[in-house]
C-alpha cells in the first residue's frame, strides 16, 4: 500500500506483483498526486504485473535497472508491459533508464527468432519524456520502437533478433 514516498536502497532487487495500493488498501481508492511514490535509490525494481505501478510515480536514480522477463508469464505483461497511465510523468530518472531483460525459465531458447515484448504503456503526453536503454541480452539485439494504441496511450516494445551469423539449409 502506497500511502508517502516509498525509498528503494540496497543492491538487492524489489520484486513488485500485483496491483499497487494506496492510502487505506482498498482497491477502489484512487492514487493521490504526490504522495504515492516509489524512489529507486539503488538497486534493481522488477515489476511482475502490469498495475503493480499504475498510479505510482517512480524515479529512477543514476545506476539503478527496472528489470523485466524477457518472455513474460504474467497476464497483459507481454502486450502492454509495465502501465502507467495514472500520471502525465509516471517515471522520471536522471537520463535513460536501464531495462533488465531476466529469462529465469529458460524461456528464450524456445522463442521464434524475433519476437517482442512490451516494456511499459503511458499516456502519450507521458511518453515524450520518457528514455530507455536495455541492457545486453546474450545471443540478442534489443531495440526499441514506440506502438501508438489509438486510445491516447503509448507503448514502449522492445524487439529481439538475434545477433551473429545465422545459417539456413534447406
Amino acid at each position: 500500500t502506497f500511502n508517502g514516498i516509498l525509498t528503494k536502497t540496497g543492491e538487492g532487487m524489489l520484486s513488485l506483483g500485483g496491483p499497487a495500493r494506496f492510502i487505506d488498501g482498498n482497491a477502489a481508492t484512487p492514487p493521490a498526486l504526490g504522495i504515492n511514490r516509489l524512489t529507486v535509490a539503488e538497486g534493481e525494481l522488477k515489476v511482475c504485473s502490469t498495475n503493480a505501478l499504475d498510479g505510482v510515480q517512480t524515479e529512477f536514480a543514476e545506476g539503478t535497472s527496472l528489470v523485466l522477463d524477457a518472455v513474460p508469464v504474467a497476464d497483459g505483461m507481454a502486450e502492454r508491459g509495465v502501465v502507467g497511465t495514472g500520471w502525465a510523468t509516471p517515471f522520471t530518472a536522471e537520463g535513460a533508464i536501464t531495462v533488465k531483460f531476466e529469462d529465469p525459465a529458460g524461456a528464450l531458447a524456445s522463442r521464434p527468432l524475433k519476437f517482442s515484448t512490451a516494456v511499459c504503456t503511458v499516456s502519450a503526453a507521458a511518453a515524450g519524456s520518457l528514455e530507455f536503454k536495455f541492457a545486453r541480452v546474450r545471443g540478442y539485439r534489443v531495440s526499441q520502437r514506440r506502438r501508438e494504441n489509438g486510445d491516447g496511450t503509448l507503448t514502449v516494445v522492445a524487439d529481439f533478433e538475434p545477433k551473429g551469423m545465422m545459417m539456413m539449409l534447406r
